[in-house]
């Protein structure tokens, strides 16, 4: 008998399994949901035992399994749908419920919050109404100390606009007088004989020879940088190709624009902190050059020639930068003068309402970035504290932009030192404060 009992547990464990198995049991189940009919009349339908085995066993052996029936196919169906798309619509149902659920969380912590800030404001009302309550004549005083504060920063803003008017208006009469005495030199020297219209064009143009004298030997010193550099690779360079490469560094059309611009000299060039450069411009550039040039000298390439570019300039005063390099030197310029932003006077009126010193200024990101005659970037950053009058109390925030700037020195890619050149500020409201804390 324990052998018999062995057996009967081995067949009901291994049905057990079967059954727990997910595809199994829920074949099992639908095919139970599309035939239970047969079932039902196989245990209690009319006729004796064998008689209703006869007729279930008829019903399965001569139905088709593959063709749409209860036998097979739709069960098969019925379990695919209950295992594979069910379980999405499920979770496409628990999706938009929840959506709908945190809509609806977030209407009552509104309505909640609303309620909250009239309380507060009737308790205002309250106390302020009350004439037993110090609170009333100390409100009173501090909103006669806050009007005088702003309209004392308002003076002194209108002071200095009076100022920089007048001064303005000063260097109007300036500019006014020296443009008379242009017209009076101008209405001489057409008054001069053509004697002296001769020798003031020989005077021309030995001026211009003097000039350009004074301008060959800074581009010549960028030449002979390149030629000896290249050099060093084997590489000889005519005089042509390294005058047309100091020219495209520096954004000029051909070494002529270079030479003829007064602007070039050693005196604008210690000025130059930045040389702005575009991969795809200049590697164009430097290829016109090699094409140009003609040189038997397979390895003469431009990324040959921008990687000695590169290597002269590690050694010099000036930075060779793309754009966004340029970006993060901005965001770098204005992270170490970040706490001078809160003596600009753009600062003052918001400063004063706020009830708040400021102690933390966060430079948040680079917004807009363009290089049009210099480079030009708006950035954004933001200043916080404690109340004037409880340490422990947050105060206000203020949100400011900040305009920051590289001027062109020679050329179209030499840039100079960055300059803060607009701030803006704008003081955050109390809501707009609670409602991104919360």
């Amino acid at each position: 008998m324990k052998i018999l009992d062995d057996i009967w547990s081995s067949v009901i464990g291994n049905a057990k399994v079967r059954v727990n198995d997910p595809f199994i049991g829920t074949f099992i189940a639908s095919w139970v949901v599309c035939n239970w009919n047969h079932l039902a009349l196989l245990l209690w339908g009319e006729g004796n035992a064998s008689q209703r085995i006869s007729d279930f066993h008829r019903y399965l052996t001569e139905s088709n399994p593959f063709e749409l029936n209860a036998v097979f196919s739709i069960p098969l169906i019925l379990s695919v749908f209950y295992l594979f798309a069910l379980p999405w619509l499920s979770l496409i149902v628990n999706s938009l419920q929840r959506k709908a659920n945190g809509k609806l969380h977030q209407q009552a912590v509104d309505v909640d919050l609303s309620k909250v800030l009239q309380q507060e404001n009737l308790n205002k009302i309250k106390l302020r109404s009350n004439p037993d309550k110090q609170f009333l004549e100390q409100s009173v005083q501090l909103d006669i100390d806050r009007k005088k504060e702003i309209l004392e920063q308002t003076k002194q803003r209108t002071v200095r606009v009076k100022a920089k008017a007048l001064e303005a208006t000063a260097k109007a009469a300036e500019a006014q007088s020296k443009v008379n005495i242009l017209q009076l030199e101008e209405s001489k020297r057409k008054k001069q004989s053509e004697l002296e219209q001769q020798r003031f064009r020989i005077s021309s143009a030995e001026n211009r020879s003097t000039l350009a004298s004074h301008r060959f030997p800074s581009a010549y010193f960028f030449m002979s940088l390149i030629e000896e550099s290249t050099s060093q690779d084997g590489i000889k360079l005519s005089l042509s190709a390294t005058s047309k490469i100091v020219a495209s560094i520096f954004g000029y059309k051909d070494f002529d624009s270079l030479v003829e611009d007064e602007k070039f000299n050693n005196t604008t060039l210690s000025k130059v902190k930045y040389i702005f450069y575009s991969p795809d411009i200049l590697a164009k550039k430097l290829d016109d050059v090699i094409s140009i040039e003609e040189s038997p000298d397979e390895n003469l390439t431009s990324d040959l020639l921008f990687d000695h570019i590169r290597s002269i300039f590690d050694d010099l005063p000036y930075k060779l930068t793309t754009f966004g390099d340029l970006e993060e030197i901005s965001m770098e310029f204005i992270e170490n003068n970040k706490y001078s932003l809160l003596e600009h006077e753009s600062l003052s009126g918001p400063i004063a309402e706020s009830d708040t010193v400021f102690e933390e200024v966060n430079i948040e990101e680079a917004r807009t970035s363009s290089f049009e005659n210099g480079f030009n970037s708006v950035i954004h950053a933001s200043a916080s504290g404690h109340h004037r009058r409880e340490s422990d109390v947050a105060g206000r925030e203020i949100s400011i932009s900040v305009e920051v700037r590289s001027n062109l020195q020679v050329g179209k890619y030499a840039l100079g030192d960055f300059t803060i050149e607009k701030v803006k500020a704008k003081l955050n409201d109390y809501y707009e404060e609670d409602h991104i804390e919360s």
